[in-house]
C-alpha cells in the first residue's frame, strides 16, 4: 500500500512540476508542495530504494534541465 501511494506521489509531482515549466503564476504554490512531498519521500528508508522514488528524483532532474535559467536559480535557491 505503501508503494502504491508512492506511485500516486509521482504522478502529482509531475503535475507539479509541468505546472513550474509552463510558468511563473504558480510557482510559489508548486515549489513548497514539490519540496514537501520530497522530503517526505525522503524520510523513509525503505521508500527511496523503490523504482517509485527514482522516478521521481529523474523527473526533478530532467525538469531543472528543461525550465529557463531565470527559474532554476529561483528554485534552487
Amino acid at each position: 500500500r505503501k508503494y502504491s501511494a508512492a506511485k500516486v506521489r509521482v504522478n502529482t509531482i509531475r503535475s507539479f512540476l509541468k505546472a513550474i515549466k509552463c510558468g511563473s503564476k504558480f510557482t510559489y504554490q508548486s515549489v513548497p508542495r514539490v519540496l514537501t512531498i520530497w522530503l517526505d519521500m525522503g524520510e523513509d528508508a525503505d521508500l527511496r530504494r523503490t523504482e517509485s522514488f527514482h522516478k521521481f528524483m529523474a523527473e526533478i532532474s530532467r525538469t531543472l534541465q528543461e525550465i529557463p535559467a531565470y527559474k532554476v536559480a529561483f528554485v534552487s535557491t
